[in-house]
């Protein structure tokens, strides 16, 4: 393109607190105000799971080699032992957990267990003393196949479950109040998850042998038959964040949150166009997800994940208050989003098709967006990005359709 963005935070490096920016070159760029009071986890280059310290953001590589800034809400990994599937806490029917498998599970150390059904029947693995409410819960294990194709996760009842093919990496089934995903970690590992979004009772953390690829059909006539289990994690969320270790107790991530300040230096209020390669946790949430330039209420620039699969693009000031919008969209997946404002026009662009404009657009004054949120900064923590952000930038001056198109293609 001919046009350089004034501020370019494509994810390349970091420090504590700071995520450093590719422009400006003088490092003014910097997203500098990241906070986090907790270690958390994340994918790093080589594809492995690690820990980050605390207050060090996560340039996450779970898509490939190039990085994408996580952010995500505060959660707490109600199983005590999440590795540990000898404890006490796991209660284990027809099962046998004879030792620490030599087998590389997804931190690349040889930590995972190694489990198989010691009898026939039914042959399970649960943690009913979780103790959390009845709200939306999700259970994830990372499962890696030994001798069974297939493993079916529960939380409450007997009919709610999930049945996993961990050989091909699918979904076999699911009962009608439990949404089950599946994503690959390489190496043979998968992470299984399933969301209860109607719980009745106090949830159950489950995992039952299954010989046969049915639902719900998990008697074993096969003695020996077993898999590699590591990092196991129940959450009262309706999805599944990153990993939280547990050895012995509860443990508690806090939220991830970022900002920039002080930069209408590097924007011109007047015209341009902010741009981001983002994807949210899930494509359906309570909560809209923001990222916004703004000075307060009255002037606003935001773009919004909201429920559903809508994308919003959000032009507020003191003359005009105008939403342009994409619907029909997996906001999960990867998506380019560009929103373009000067005097008499504003726009929304997405994954290179101009989705909507306004042509009686009254623009900003100058000098009035200096301030780079990842929350819509007068609507708090409703409104916090959860999500990656993969690259951002803002152009100070109005681009072209053609670089718009340009910018914006997948």
């Amino acid at each position: 393109m001919a046009t350089i963005p004034s501020i370019a935070m494509i994810p390349s490096g970091y420090n504590v607190n700071k995520v450093y920016s590719v422009l400006p070159t003088d490092g003014s760029g910097h997203l500098d105000n990241f906070a986090r009071t907790s270690t958390a986890t994340r994918v790093n280059p080589s594809g492995l799971i690690e820990t980050m310290a605390t207050g060090v953001p996560r340039l996450d590589y779970s898509d490939g080699t190039c990085p994408s800034l996580l952010l995500e809400p505060a959660s707490t990994n109600e199983l005590q032992y999440s590795h540990d599937f000898t404890s006490s806490t796991w209660t284990k029917s027809n099962v046998s957990i004879p030792t620490v498998s030599s087998i590389i599970s997804p931190d690349g150390t040889a930590n995972a267990y190694d489990v198989l059904n010691s009898s026939a029947g039914a042959c399970v693995i649960y943690d009913n003393e979780i103790g959390v409410s009845t709200s939306d819960s999700t259970f994830s294990v990372f499962v890696k196949y030994k001798d069974l194709q297939y493993i079916s996760l529960r939380i409450d009842g007997s009919g709610d479950n999930a049945l996993f093919d961990i050989i091909n990496g699918t979904i076999i089934g699911s009962d009608a109040d439990v949404t089950p995903i599946i994503k690959d970690y390489s190496n043979g590992w998968f992470r299984c998850s399933i969301t209860h979004t109607n719980l009745l009772v106090v949830g159950n953390a489950v995992i039952q042998f299954n010989e046969t690829g049915v639902l719900n059909s998990n008697a074993m006539t096969v003695i020996g038959g077993g898999y590699y289990l590591w990092g196991a994690q129940y959450e009262v969320l309706s999805y599944a964040t990153s990993l939280i270790p547990t050895a012995g107790t509860i443990i508690s991530r806090t939220q991830d949150s970022a900002s920039k300040s002080g930069i209408s230096s590097l924007i011109n209020s007047t015209q341009g166009v902010f741009y981001a390669e983002i994807s949210a946790l899930v494509n359906t949430d309570i909560n809209n997800r923001t990222i916004s330039l703004s000075e307060n209420a009255a002037n606003r620039v935001e773009l919004i994940l909201s429920k559903n699969g809508l994308i919003q693009g959000r032009f507020d000031n003191a003359s005009n208050d105008i939403t342009l919008s994409k619907s029909g969209l997996n906001v999960s997946d990867k998506n380019k989003i560009a929103l373009l404002w000067k005097s008499g026009k504003c726009a929304l662009w997405v994954n290179g098709i101009k989705e909507q404009e306004n042509l009686t657009f009254n623009t900003f004054a100058l000098n009035s967006l200096p301030n780079i949120y990842f929350n819509s900064s007068f609507l708090g923590g409703s409104s916090y990005f959860y999500g990656n952000v993969k690259d951002l930038r803002v152009y100070n001056t109005a681009l072209t359709d053609a670089e718009l198109t340009t910018l914006t293609t997948l």
